[in-house]
């Protein structure tokens, strides 16, 4: 009997390793296995919000009524939310005062 051609075992391992390889890369390049980007995080919420304070001066009198589009954990959706919220979270309080939002973005001599 005549021996064809053959190939070694641990070169069938390297190919099936490699041809692994390959794929997770694609998958990544891919955004296979990223979140999805889309969402609005607390970050890019405040940081927003504090775009939308400096754009009104730092009024407090304006504050209040601002909001920005949030994305609540595990939401399929975007909502409006005033940017109070949004500094309750950043911040990690319940019910954050009108001055603590506005310094930590960055107004100073803001008053009550």
């Amino acid at each position: 009997m005549k021996k064809g051609l053959e190939l070694p075992i641990n070169m069938i391992v390297v190919i099936a390793i490699a041809v692994l390889v390959l794929v997770v890369v694609a998958a990544v390049f891919s955004g296979y296995f990223m979140t999805n980007t889309n969402t609005i995080g607390v970050e890019q919420a405040w940081n927003k919000a504090c775009q939308q304070v400096m754009i009104n001066s730092c009024d407090p009198a304006k504050f209040t009524n601002l909001k920005v589009q949030y994305q609540r954990a595990g939401a399929s959706t975007t909502e409006d939310v005033y940017i109070s919220y949004i500094c309750g979270l950043k911040l990690g309080v319940s019910a954050p005062d009108t001055n603590t939002c506005l310094k930590a973005c960055g107004c100073a001599g803001t008053t009550p």
